[in-house]
């Protein structure tokens, strides 16, 4: 965990990513899955999630809680 870089960050380095930027590619999607399942919800601020979810899928969300987004990241595909 490193929460001063932020979840796009922790994501990008346990995906594999050379770039945060590649984690909007679809193939990435199952490594993200498995990525964010290792995350405890309450690690980060619902906003963090929630922004994280914006930009990893380019979907807007209403205001969810970090768990119901971590729910919808295990989705994504």
């Amino acid at each position: 965990m490193d929460k001063d870089k932020g979840i796009l960050e922790e994501l990008r380095r346990n995906v594999g990513c050379l770039y945060i930027s590649d984690l909007h590619d679809s193939s990435q999607f199952e490594q993200v899955r498995k990525a964010v399942s290792e995350i405890n919800p309450d690690q980060y601020e619902d906003k963090e999630w929630r922004e994280a979810y914006e930009y990893v899928t380019g979907r807007l969300l209403p205001d969810m809680s970090g768990e119901q987004i971590r729910t919808l990241f295990e989705k994504i595909g």
